[in-house]
């Protein structure tokens, strides 16, 4: 499920969000940083299109319309962009916004024993590593797998719903936390 009726997220504050974008650059799909080359998102997110150059990432913004950066831009740099009542607080984002090219792919083929979530996972190689800086960062990952204390607030991260029954989302970044300790996501956040 998407998060649904979240808080507005800060620029800055969630560095590892990616966005992908397909040719039209359109958003599409979410994704976390996890090095400097690779991208971990949703398997479904490329469904039958297990192609390198089917989606593009862009990282560094909390925003997912194009009005700020546009990875295809056009060569007409006269060409006015609409720009949503939030492009004042990402304009200082513009520069620091990049786009990659997706390299490879991975989708694992998982056996029976794993659950639809771990089978839904794709690892996206970038042709180039990319720079860290204040607002792209991987995420960071645990150590020999531990699991998070039993007392820790999960945190859900994208571009969700404004509300359940309704197909707008939201252009910035959003977050919702909850404290299921199961760990079992089976509500919209």
């Amino acid at each position: 499920e998407r998060i649904v009726n979240g808080t507005p997220a800060n620029p800055g504050h969630w560095p590892w969000v990616v966005g992908l974008y397909t040719a039209n650059d359109t958003f599409y799909c979410g994704g976390v940083l996890i090095s400097s080359q690779y991208v971990l998102t949703a398997a479904h997110c490329y469904k039958d299109e297990n192609t390198t150059g089917f989606l593009s990432v862009r990282l560094g913004s909390t925003n997912r319309t194009n009005f700020t950066v546009d990875c295809h831009r056009n060569a007409d740099k006269s060409q006015n962009l609409e720009r949503s009542d939030t492009a004042a607080r990402h304009e200082e984002l513009e520069d620091q916004v990049i786009c990659a090219e997706v390299d490879d792919v991975c989708i694992p083929v998982q056996g029976n024993n794993c659950t639809d979530f771990m089978r839904d996972l794709a690892l996206l190689k970038l042709k180039r590593p990319v720079n860290f800086t204040k607002h792209i960062q991987p995420i960071c990952l645990p150590a020999n797998c531990e699991e998070p204390p039993s007392d820790a607030s999960i945190y859900g991260v994208g571009w969700g719903k404004k509300t359940y029954d309704d197909d707008t989302s939201y252009d910035d970044t959003t977050d919702g936390t909850t404290d299921d300790t199961s760990r079992n996501f089976v509500r919209p956040l």
